[in-house]
């Protein structure tokens, strides 16, 4: 078993020696353009080179991130920037977009790919496409539970890709890569960077009356935050990422301060260390294996869903290891001070989704210390209780927030606190004013032996089980004219800790708080000590220096000056050795020291010191250069490709818009090659028995239409308009069974199996109304498909083949539509969660037979898609073109603003939502929205493994018809999923 890198996030050069200095093993960072956090400080070009020379100095790995889509007008800046990228030396590059995946292959083969977690890979099948891609490493998702990891985890490492998981910081509610919240009701993408947070944002739950109208539903107490997840923490489970085999952990907070950098940081290295003493020494480790029946072990928070145990496949010898639970309450207590929102273990290890959550307060919660025991209000004097398991004492200068049941006081204590410790068995009182002294000096220990410091009181003999401590603050109050309700039992939280900002300073500028990886050096001085005049006399001092990236360097370097045969007092070698000791700050250890010299020369100590420094500044540019490509690894012509390919591809050339593509045709039956094809998105069988060709006029007035362009001149010279739109494909997505929308809003987390037989007749069902029909029925597969949902779904197909029964197959997951073409032999159809965002993800992707663009492509971003795209496919072969697939646009329909693996509301608000329905007599079909105290209503829909939040409102694209069309465009999508409640085109 191997430790897991730990990578850091850095968003300044500061942020980037704390986390070296604290002990990151890598880091992660972003140029000012082209990554996932805009609005963090980030890096220009030339602080990148230093950031990465900086980072290698120290044996520190440094990734690239560039995980945003990008414009097919950013083609050409992002390919150069990654050439300057490789040319640095960085250690790899962390990306979303899947063009960018064919440009990284293209110009630098050899720069490691990292696919984020953006990428939205579920499954194994995905994990295979990112091997056959060149990609090296994935990022998982947040949403897989232990044994989805395992399998992932399991098998990248049997093809031979790297695995990284996120282990501390903040949660998106959305999966990653799926969310066009932000993006849909503000203009600010995710997906692009500039994510606003609407899930940090208050909801309440809505519904309709009889009528039609809309009526609130109360929230639970104060949970007014629906969306809000708390922040993820595996700090404890750690043993269990080592023993999964995951290559990298993951901390995320670019844009955190440098006090949450250092710590969070400096605790995880201090775990691992712990961790990997505790391998190395299995004797003096407490392990215990699991599968023994000791009592004790049934309380520990493995115990749950999800533990291997409970799975009778996995290994009999699983072991952990017993940490000292008060180190890591410590540990804890310092994560908890500088950023929480809560901590949780995720989807990873929780067995209650609702314990994911924190709908109260969707920012930092800080340290919970206790409840008020007293509070005077004409004196300002506060008792407060402290919690029998606190280590961290507020001290002056920290930080606390007093939360009562209506309100919250936040203040810094700014006098000294008096400590009391009360024995509830004989009411004892001791008051003991410990003047903010500082319980860690040798003098207090001294002094107090009987009385510890709280920190180690678990630990101290005289420490009685009913001992109780409390401390009194004088309260300051900035306005004494404000009434402030303080009562017993209110809620204490410290929320700052003045000492945590000292502790990052001493990391800075004390190398004794530093925690890094030093290369390993052996040196070999030697100078000729000959007494022959004519014999050079000139030091030469070699090195064999050890990387920890696992590489050999040697270096060897001459001095510049003669020494002298020694008149009185030669330079003895000791004196040689302790001078190239001083290695002048850099992070070496030296471990050798070989010195060829007979002892009769002399050379001032000041030539010595400078030939010294000379080396060293040498050997300091030797390893930098050393994880950098050399001239053979670049492309001496890779500049004027990247100008021939990108840069002119980047001028919209309208002549290419006359030319008619396969591409952008539909190919299945009754297609006519100079019309326009829609495609229409149902769940519903008996609306799927009401559709046909004659019914497009109630889906969209076409003779309100206008086209512009060559292809529409012809369309206009034929009388009959509706012959001019056929209706190709239907995308029938399987609803869940029995549900009723108002009564089903917590799918919880896909707990639930699919349900085989349903869906075999529910689809049997739909091949039959849909057979003789001049369409053809796609199935369109859930978002989410993990582990066991897949295998279902592909017994589904295998059941449907034994009836012999065929039917296409829509997804936006990676890899599956290999799968399913090789072993099925189906036509696979690109839903737009795909993020088909540029040209070059068209070609990267041409083994789908359709692809669904984003509908975050603006009108602009689209016109240099497709001029892009059709420059590309002019100069292919004609007969190849039949290879690509064909491209659509949705333009009427809600669009999926996310979707999730979480909980919509927690399990006690639904017992509110309940009695609301009964008592407002609801009906059963009721629809359910989320409602954003802007009169904006977002329908919630449940669906296989999750639920799904629409947006507000509908796009509606039928006015931008002509402009679609001018760009070649005429393969449309209308997304009549959750519309019809009497199965009927008549409501629309």
């Amino acid at each position: 078993m191997k430790l897991p890198e730990l990578l850091a996030p850095v968003g300044s050069m500061e942020h980037l020696k704390l986390a070296i200095f604290s002990g990151a093993s890598s880091v992660y960072l972003s140029y000012k353009k082209f990554g996932a956090r805009k609005f963090a400080k980030n890096f220009s070009l030339s602080q990148i080179k230093e950031a990465v020379d900086f980072a290698h100095l120290y044996n520190v790995k440094v990734y690239l991130t560039v995980n945003i889509l990008i414009k097919d007008s950013e083609l050409y800046d992002v390919a150069k920037f990654i050439l300057e990228l490789y040319k640095m030396g960085v250690d790899g590059i962390l990306i979303q977009d899947i063009g960018l995946l064919k440009i990284i292959k293209e110009i630098t083969p050899k720069l490691n790919i990292h696919a984020s977690t953006q990428m939205n890979i579920q499954n194994i099948e995905g994990i295979q496409w990112a091997k056959n891609q060149g990609i090296s490493r994935i990022v998982l998702p947040r949403e897989l539970t232990y044994l989805e990891v395992k399998e992932m985890v399991d098998f990248a490492h049997s093809i031979g890709i790297e695995t990284e998981i996120f282990t501390h910081g903040a949660l998106c509610y959305s999966y990653s890569g799926r969310c066009l919240f932000s993006s849909l009701i503000g203009g600010r993408s995710g997906n692009r960077g500039t994510c606003a947070q609407p899930c940090r944002q208050k909801y309440q739950l809505a519904t309709e009356d009889n009528n039609g109208n809309k009526i609130l539903i109360p929230n639970y107490k104060n949970e007014d935050f629906l969306l809000s997840p708390k922040d993820l923490s595996l700090f404890e489970d750690l043993y269990k990422l080592a023993e999964l085999g995951i290559d990298s952990i993951k901390i995320e907070g670019r844009m955190r301060n440098e006090e949450y950098i250092a710590t969070v940081v400096n605790q995880y290295r201090k775990s691992l260390n712990k961790l990997k003493g505790q391998l190395k020494s299995p004797k003096n480790s407490k392990i215990i294996n699991r599968n023994k029946n000791n009592s004790k072990n049934k309380k520990n928070h493995y115990n749950n869903y999800n533990n291997p145990n409970n799975n009778n496949n996995n290994n009999n010898n699983f072991k952990y290891v017993n940490y000292n639970k008060n180190n890591y309450n410590y540990y804890n207590e310092d994560l908890k001070l500088v950023y929480n929102r809560g901590f949780t273990s995720g989807h990873f290890l929780t067995r209650n989704t609702d314990n994911i959550m924190s709908r109260k307060k969707p920012g930092h919660v800080g340290l919970f210390i206790g409840e008020i025991d007293n509070f005077v209000n004409e004196t300002n004097e506060i008792k407060i209780l402290l919690d029998s398991h606190l280590k961290t004492i507020p001290e002056k200068g920290d930080g606390l927030l007093i939360e009562s049941t209506n309100d919250s006081y936040g203040f810094e204590i700014s006098n000294d606190i008096i400590f009391n410790k009360i024995n509830f068995d004989n009411n004892k009182n001791h008051n003991k004013d410990y003047n903010n002294k500082d319980y860690n000096s040798k003098d207090y220990k001294k002094k107090n032996r009987k009385e510890r410091n709280l920190k180690e009181r678990h630990n101290n003999k005289n420490y009685k089980k009913n001992d109780k401590n409390i401390i009194s603050i004088k309260l300051v109050r900035e306005n004494k004219k404000i009434n402030i309700d303080i009562n017993k039992g209110d809620k204490v939280f410290l929320t700052k800790r003045r000492k945590i900002s000292g502790s990052v300073k001493s990391i800075l500028n004390n190398a004794d708080n530093q925690s890094f990886r030093k290369s390993v050096i052996s040196l070999e001085f030697s100078i000729n000590s000959s007494k022959d005049k004519n014999i050079d006399k000139i030091p030469t001092l070699k090195a064999v220096i050890k990387l920890a990236n696992g590489k050999i360097l040697t270096f060897s370097q001459k001095g510049k000056k003669q020494w002298e045969i020694a008149k009185n007092k030669p330079i003895s070698s000791k004196q040689i050795r302790n001078q190239l000791l001083k290695t002048d700050n850099l992070p070496i250890y030296i471990e050798d020291i070989k010195v060829n010299y007979s002892g009769n020369l002399f050379a001032p100590l000041s030539q010595i010191n400078e030939f010294r420094r000379n080396f060293f500044n040498n050997l300091k540019n030797i390893i930098i250069e050393s994880y950098k490509p050399t001239d053979r690894d670049i492309n001496p012509d890779i500049g004027s490709i990247i100008n021939n390919k990108f840069h002119n591809g980047n001028t919209n050339n309208n002549d290419n818009n006359n030319q008619q593509h396969h591409c952008v045709y539909n190919d299945t039956k009754n297609q006519s090659k100079t019309g326009f094809s829609l495609s229409l998105y149902v769940n519903d069988l008996e609306l799927l028995k009401n559709i046909n060709s004659r019914d497009l006029d109630k889906i969209i007035d076409i003779e309100d239409i206008k086209y512009n362009g060559n292809i529409n001149n012809n369309i206009n010279n034929n009388n009959n308009n509706n012959n001019n739109f056929q209706l190709s494909r239907v995308y029938l997505e399987v609803p869940l069974n029995n549900i009723n929308n108002i009564n089903n809003i917590n799918n919880f987390g896909g707990i639930k199996s699919i349900d085989i037989s349903y869906y075999v007749n529910f689809l049997k069902e739909a091949i039959s109304i849909s057979k003789n029909k001049d369409y053809e029925l796609v199935w369109k597969w859930p978002d989410i498909v993990h582990k066991d949902a897949k295998e279902n779904l592909i017994k589904i197909i295998a059941i449907l083949k034994k009836f012999d029964l065929k039917i296409s197959i829509m997804t936006g997951l990676l890899g599956l539509n290999k799968y399913l073409k090789d072993n099925y032999e189906v036509n696979v159809y690109g839903s737009y969660p795909l993020n088909v965002f540029n040209s070059e993800t068209v070609f990267n992707l041409k083994n789908f037979d359709l692809l669904t663009l984003s509908p975050e492509l603006s009108k602009e971003n689209l016109k240099y898609f497709m001029s892009n795209y059709f420059n590309k496919i002019n100069s292919i072969d004609k007969a190849e073109q039949y290879e690509f697939p064909i491209l659509e646009v949705l333009i009427k329909g809600n669009v999926e603003s996310l979707v999730t693996r979480k909980p919509i509301i927690s399990k006690k608000h639904k017992k509110i939502l309940n009695k609301f329905i009964n008592k407002n007599n609801i009906a059963d079909d009721s629809d359910i929205y989320l409602y954003d105290f802007r009169d904006n209503y977002y329908p919630i829909k449940s669906v296989e493994g999750g639920n799904l939040i629409l947006n507000s409102d509908e796009i509606n694209l039928k006015d931008d018809i002509p402009y679609l069309t001018s760009l070649n465009i005429v393969n449309f999508a209308i997304d009549l999923r959750w519309k019809f409640k009497n199965h009927n085109f008549d409501d629309i």
